[in-house]
């Protein structure tokens, strides 16, 4: 067994490790470098442009930019590093970015690239990185233009659902077809494994995300029971009360990639004040599974061997060829799936900044 500091064992409910006052004093400072690295290559960019291209396009009115960007949620560190980036690669309306995702998008490759070229240390670079990922994810959330859907007949098949019926157990299917007077969705399994059987005109309340995590939810009921391209199908009756619902914190993106596993336990010594607490994990019992969905803040693992609920966990897996990804979670969900084994929702509770932003990367492609 491999024995792992404290911190784990305290604070395995917060996606990174929770930082020291030493820690944090650092984050600032490599930061701090990267703005100014900004600012100098803004100035040099600005001397090129009096004899080539003009600047004008991208100047940015302070106040009303840094208005809207507090309200939506980036903080004042953020904010800079957008202000500077613009100042460097000028050439579109600075408040557009929070509402055209390719422009932000195209805006913030360019800042990987100037990362890249700088000369930094690792560290420096994947905390710089960072802080532009978190700034994609904070206006994504909050800032770029939301879907609008005014029926179920505008979803798409592969479109995955969460079913909740009158039981009030959660259901996890997708869209086989969507027909002139239902929805085909693909048979969910109960926690045995078997298919549901519910009765026709059953209620159930119907749970989906776009790709920006954008969330939904339409009340329908159950109309049968049909084959559809060789899948056993519910069909559902179409709704044209689809209401906005939660957002999830970060975009899924669909994996698919082999992964092993292992068990992590908290072990307990002292009395009293004295009391220490310590996460091992048990290397020995190691499990093969395979990512399904990953995310900046959790996946989901399909496996024959799974751990229970609100178990630990350490996951080690590639997003790419050499693009290694090593981080402990949590178990917060698991549904079995036939012909037996099942899938575990992991909720990512600490991992390298480089690992983050390796599934960021992944994740956003930028």
């Amino acid at each position: 067994m491999l024995p792992l500091p404290l911190p784990l064992a305290q604070n395995y409910d917060s996606l990174v490790v929770t930082p020291d006052e030493t820690t944090v004093y650092i984050g600032l400072g490599i930061v701090g470098v990267f703005i100014v690295a900004l600012i100098i290559a803004g100035a040099r960019g600005n001397k090129t442009g009096k004899s080539g291209r003009s600047s004008g396009s991208g100047k940015v009115n302070k106040r009303g930019f840094r208005k809207r960007a507090l309200a939506i949620g980036l903080t004042k560190v953020q904010i800079s590093t957008l202000e500077n980036l613009m100042r460097i690669h000028p050439g579109s309306n600075p408040h557009q970015i929070f509402s055209n995702q390719a422009l932000l998008d195209r805006l913030l490759q360019q800042g990987m690239q100037d990362i890249d070229e700088q000369v930094a240390s690792d560290a420096v670079k994947e905390s710089q990185k960072l802080t532009l990922f978190r700034i994609k994810q904070t206006i994504e959330r909050n800032g770029v233009r939301k879907t609008v859907l005014k029926s179920t007949k505008d979803l798409k098949p592969g479109q995955n659902l969460v079913l909740t019926p009158s039981d009030k157990n959660k259901y996890q299917t997708k869209i086989i077809s969507n027909l002139k007077d239902a929805i085909g969705i693909e048979t969910p399994v109960d926690t045995a494994g078997v298919q549901t059987r519910w009765q026709k005109g059953m209620p159930v309340e119907v749970y989906f995300w776009r790709n920006n995590g954008q969330g939904f939810s339409f009340t329908s009921k159950v109309l049968g029971y049909t084959r559809i391209r060789n899948t056993m199908c519910v069909l559902l009756k179409h709704s044209a009360g689809i209401k906005e619902s939660q957002q999830r914190r970060f975009r899924r993106k669909e994996l698919d990639r082999p992964c092993y596993f292992y068990p992590v336990r908290i072990l307990t010594s002292g009395i009293g004040k004295k009391q220490v607490k310590k996460a091992f994990v048990e290397s020995k019992s190691g499990a093969l599974g395979t990512i399904m969905e990953v995310s900046a803040g959790g996946c989901s693992l399909k496996t024959n061997y799974p751990l229970k609920r609100g178990d630990l966990i350490k996951v080690e897996f590639e997003t790419a060829r050499g693009q290694s990804v090593k981080s402990f979670g949590k178990v917060v969900n698991f549904r079995k799936a036939p012909p037996y084994g099942g899938i575990m929702h992991i909720q990512f509770t600490r991992m390298s900044q480089s690992h983050l932003n390796n599934i960021n990367s992944y994740v956003y492609q930028l």
